[in-house]
């Protein structure tokens, strides 16, 4: 495994176990406020690892360059409701509307790390040689 497909995996997984943080605790507390920043802002510097290392390099290669764009149109449009839902709830939030968008959010992130983990990081590591 290369290594900023490590990276790549050891963030996940630290994104992973912070959404499961975000469903345990009161978002409205202090200790959530700052839970909820730092989810954001270790996702969106993950983000610009991806479109600064990863989507660029599989470019290089001619049979990589279909997957980065497909990879990374996808990633825009998470990206979109990502930045939607902490624009929403930078200040926490409650209820029945929070936990449905808590929801949808954590749910689509999760369903793109596994996506990443288990095609395109392994795919990745194949067409770059590393």
């Amino acid at each position: 495994m290369s290594l900023l497909s490590s990276i790549l995996k050891d963030e996940h997984a630290g994104l992973l176990k912070l959404l499961g943080e975000l469903q345990r605790i009161d978002l409205r507390s202090p200790e959530g406020g700052e839970l909820l920043l730092l989810t954001k802002v270790m996702l969106f510097d993950h983000l610009k690892k991806e479109d600064k290392y990863l989507y660029p390099e599989l470019r290089k290669y001619e049979q990589g360059g279909l997957l980065a764009n497909s990879y990374a149109c996808e990633m825009t449009a998470l990206t979109n409701i990502a930045r939607e839902f902490f624009k929403k709830y930078d200040c926490g939030g409650a209820g029945m509307s929070f936990s449905k968008d808590l929801g949808e959010f954590i749910g689509a992130l999760k369903e793109r790390i596994i996506k990443e983990d288990c095609v395109l990081l392994p795919k990745f590591d194949e067409i770059t040689g590393q």
